[in-house]
């Protein structure tokens, strides 16, 4: 496997479905219940909300194949893009809005790459247009702002529970990545 392709799955359902849980685990542990429920909630609204127009653009729109970079294509919008944008972009509010310290420092920079790299992978290896990532990005962003917009309203001390969560997120990553398993909307289309 290439290490784009390997990449990509960062953004696939089941690892990031996996680092989800991470991610809900620490809100649970660490914060509160309500966040946690907000987060599990945020995050299966993006997964149907683009699914849901998954089925509509498969239906639309041609195969990305000979699709200017900027057309939305069949595979609109990116589930890869969505799922990461939601999984890394709610990580990015707990470092950056609850944690402290060179951790949350790092597991800011840790989410942020990991999401570019899925964002930029999804389109070099001609599976989505620019807009197709864009689109899934728009959708998934919307869910990560309402996460943010109920941490904002719980107004948490910051702590120093940084190096926890960035553990788990790249330890069950790594393990979802070299598991192989893949859920792709593929499948179902």
């Amino acid at each position: 496997m290439s290490p784009a392709r390997l990449i990509t799955d960062l953004g696939d359902l089941f690892p990031a479905t996996a680092v989800a849980a991470v991610v809900f685990g620490w809100c649970w542990a660490k914060l509160d219940r309500l966040m946690a429920m907000s987060f599990a909630v945020c995050f299966m609204g993006a997964v149907v909300v683009d699914t849901v127009l998954k089925f509509g653009a498969a239906q639309m729109f041609p195969y990305p194949d000979g699709l200017s970079l900027f057309q939305l294509s069949s595979g609109a919008p990116s589930g890869h893009a969505a799922l990461a944008t939601m999984v890394y972009g709610a990580a990015i509010v707990l470092f950056a809005g609850t944690c402290r310290g060179v951790a949350a420092i790092a597991g800011v920079l840790f989410s942020v790459l990991a999401l570019a790299a899925v964002l930029v992978t999804r389109v070099t290896l001609h599976t989505h247009t620019v807009a197709d990532v864009a689109a899934g990005v728009a959708v998934a962003g919307l869910f990560v702002l309402v996460f943010d917009q109920v941490r904002r309203r719980r107004d948490h001390p910051r702590g120093d529970g940084a190096p926890v969560l960035l553990a788990g997120m790249v330890v069950v990553g790594v393990f979802a990545l070299i598991s192989g398993v893949r859920i792709s909307s593929t499948m179902f289309l």
